[in-house]
């Protein structure tokens, strides 16, 4: 039996290493049409990929495999993980597949895939495509009486970018302007600077020169502080740095300063709230944003549902209540009216639409978010055990809740992504939060490492 290879976001890992393999793309490239089994209708399919060097060949056997099987592939070349999903929907295809480990290092890559409806898989299919991949008719089967085709959508950027101006911005004039962009050398590289110059602004770039090697180095909304400094020192409005698919932004004011996802989502909310947008009245976030968002939501006349980590738990929530908007403190923005995934340079645009409603500057809007003392570690591990397998994390976390009593909470999780281990503390007192994380990720150290 093939070992569970889907995470929370997709299949990731070391490229060119197991599951991030050629022969696995190609496995997965007939495995994926007989779980979604079409009924003998020829399969249409939509690939796109990130800068990463990698990708190019993972991009070539998945698309010769699929085309064995029966299927028609558009090829996209780079693009953002919200332009493979809104491509997959508007061109009638069956599923969209996105290479791409989103902000990990270089050396690792993924495969992320959506539905025709450009959502992603659900957990029930991710396993469909897992069984499929040790049934025994696996190698080289045709769900189809001919083999299919590759094509290029050489107007893959130029739709992407339209899209997002008639969405977000259909009236918008950025000229007089300053943005600083953070591109990541990553899938924004091209579309992000297009989209803001014809918008009128003037803007500065980092991270767009990539070479296959560089994506997240020392860039991007992993590494922001190139970012701020950049702010620091010039006229700027804000600047925004997005991970490699950029599906994610973080934002920093024009005082340099960094501003955490949850301060993004409290400012959008809160401007649909007045605006009488916000549709029930609602947005969905994870269990890692800071309990001052909901304070901030509630007081004005909203509420805020929490869901596990991973922007899939915060779409189904949002499907389930009915909510337009939602996100992840990590910078994941998810706009349902507009698209299907978290979408970082659409949220770039939501939040200058506001700035231009109300005249004021991102750290204005910023400081009406309230925000509790919270601290966040991220411990790397070499091994992911159950907590009630190691009693020394248990014990740990047990005593920094018996320490918070009813004024705060631990939040202790594994990454879906990542070799690490996640420690959140919230509460009144800074230097006990940071006592509380010091002690847990000592226990994860001595646990797991």
């Amino acid at each position: 039996m093939v070992k569970k290879l889907f995470g929370t976001d997709g299949i990731r890992g070391r490229a060119h290493h197991h599951p991030i393999t050629t022969q696995m793309a190609q496995r997965l490239g007939h495995a994926v049409p007989m779980a979604l089994n079409l009924n003998g209708k020829r399969m249409r399919a939509l690939i796109s990929r990130d800068t990463r060097e990698s990708g190019v060949a993972l991009e070539s056997s998945l698309a010769n495999a699929l085309v064995e099987s029966g299927a028609e592939v558009l090829l996209t070349g780079v693009l953002p993980s919200s332009g493979c999903a809104l491509l997959t929907r508007r061109h009638g295809c069956d599923a969209g597949i996105l290479v791409s480990a989103s902000h990990n290092p270089p050396s690792d890559n993924g495969l992320k895939f959506f539905l025709e409806s450009g959502l992603k898989f659900d957990t029930a299919l991710e396993r469909q495509v897992e069984r499929h991949l040790d049934a025994p008719e696996l190698s080289h089967r045709s769900t189809s009486p001919a083999p299919g085709a590759v094509r290029r959508l050489d107007t893959a950027a130029e739709e992407y970018v339209q899209f997002l101006r008639t969405s977000a911005a259909p009236d918008m004039d950025l000229k007089g302007l300053r943005l600083a962009l953070d591109c990541a050398n990553g899938a924004a590289y091209h579309v992000a600077p297009l989209l803001f110059e014809t918008l009128g602004a003037t803007t500065r770039l980092l991270g767009v020169q990539p070479d296959g090697r560089n994506i997240n180095l020392d860039c991007g909304s992993v590494h922001p502080a190139a970012l701020a400094a950049e702010l620091t020192g010039g006229d700027y409005a804000f600047g925004a740095a997005f991970d490699g698919d950029a599906d994610r932004a973080v934002f920093v004011d024009n005082t340099g300063c960094e501003l955490p996802g949850e301060t993004i989502i409290g400012i959008v909310a809160l401007d649909m709230l007045r605006r009488g947008v916000l549709r029930n009245r609602g947005i969905a976030v994870t269990i890692m944003s800071n309990s001052g968002l909901d304070r901030t939501i509630e007081d004005a006349g909203g509420f805020v549902v929490r869901t596990p980590v991973g922007d899939r738990h915060v779409i189904n929530a949002m499907n389930q209540f009915g909510f337009a908007f939602g996100g992840e403190p990590s910078g994941h923005f998810i706009f349902l009216e507009h698209t299907t995934c978290g979408d970082g340079i659409l949220a770039v645009l939501h939040v200058l639409a506001i700035m231009r409603r109300t005249g004021k500057s991102l750290a204005e809007l910023a400081n009406e978010i309230q925000r509790y003392p919270q601290v966040v570690c991220n411990v790397p591990i070499r091994v992911k055990r159950p907590f009630s397998e190691a009693p020394l994390i248990s014990q740990s976390i047990k005593e920094g809740e018996t320490r918070l009593r009813d004024k705060g909470r631990i939040v202790v999780r594994y990454s879906g992504t990542q070799p690490v281990c996640r420690v959140l503390a919230e509460g009144e007192d800074i230097q006990e939060l940071n006592s509380i994380v010091a002690e847990i990720t000592y226990a994860i150290e001595q646990a797991l490492q």
